[in-house]
C-alpha cells in the first residue's frame, strides 16, 4: 500500500522536526566536559550533573601564594591555571593524607574549593558534565569545553597585575573567581546577545569569546 503524505501534514512534520533540532541544541548551552588534572575532575565555576557529597574542604591560602609573585614584590602574578593548578594539588594531597578519596574537585569562588565523591553511576549524559555558572551575565567554560558548537568571535585577556598582590608585596594575590570576571569583561563582544555568548578558559592569560550556533 502506498503512504501519501499531504502537503499541510508534511509541513507540519517538518516544523516539528526543525523545533526539536532547536530544542536539543538550546538544551546544550550551559554544559561543558571537563578536563581532568592531578587525576580528578575539575569543576570550576560550575556544578557535575552526577549527585556527590563533600569528602573535604582545602583551605585556599596556601594555593593563593605565589612564589613569583613573592619574588617580583607583586609586580608579576600568577595566571588563572596557576592559582587553580595549586588549589587542586593541593586539595588532592590533603585528601590522600587524610586517606580520603575524591573523584573532583569543585570550585564556586572565593579561594577554597571542597573536594567531592560521586554517589550516582555514571551515563552518558552525566560522565564528565557540567552545568557551568554565569559571570557578569555571560557563560563561563574553565577547563572545560562546550557541549553546543560555537565559532570564536573575540579574545580577552585577565587583568595583568592584582592591586592585592601589589600592596601586599606578593603576599596576597586576587581571588580566582575575580580574575575570571575581568577577564569575561575583557572578552565581551557588545554586538552579541549574552544569551548567544559566552567565554572559554584553558590556560594562560587569555580567554576566547564564542558565539553558539
Amino acid at each position: 500500500m502506498n503512504l501519501i503524505v499531504k502537503p499541510a501534514l508534511l509541513s507540519l512534520l517538518v516544523a516539528c522536526s526543525i523545533l526539536f533540532s532547536s530544542f536539543q541544541t538550546e538544551s546544550k548551552r550551559g554544559l561543558g566536559r571537563v578536563t581532568k588534572i592531578e587525576g580528578v575532575e575539575v569543576y570550576f565555576m560550575a556544578e557535575p550533573l552526577r549527585k556527590y557529597v563533600k569528602v573535604i574542604e582545602s583551605d585556599g591560602l596556601l594555593g593563593n601564594v605565589s612564589v613569583k609573585s613573592l619574588a617580583s614584590g607583586g609586580m608579576s602574578t600568577p595566571t588563572i591555571a596557576e592559582k587553580a593548578q595549586r588549589l587542586i594539588k593541593n586539595t588532592v594531597n590533603t585528601a590522600a593524607k587524610d586517606g580520603k578519596q575524591i573523584d573532583a574537585v569543585i570550585y564556586s569562588g572565593g579561594k577554597y574549593v571542597i573536594g567531592v565523591k560521586f554517589v550516582e553511576a555514571p551515563g552518558p549524559s552525566t560522565e564528565g558534565i557540567s552545568r557551568v555558572k554565569k559571570i557578569n551575565g555571560v557563560d563561563l567554560f574553565v577547563f572545560s569545553e562546550p557541549l553546543s558548537s560555537y565559532e570564536q568571535v573575540s579574545e580577552g585577556k585577565a587583568k595583568k597585575r592584582s592591586g592585592s598582590s601589589f600592596m601586599t608585596g606578593g603576599l596576597v594575590n586576587s581571588a580566582i573567581d575575580e580574575d575570571l570576571g575581568k577577564l569575561v569583561d575583557h572578552t565581551k563582544d557588545d554586538d552579541i546577545k549574552l544569551e548567544d555568548f559566552a567565554v572559554i578558559y584553558n590556560t594562560g592569560k587569555t580567554g576566547i569569546g564564542i558565539q553558539y550556533k
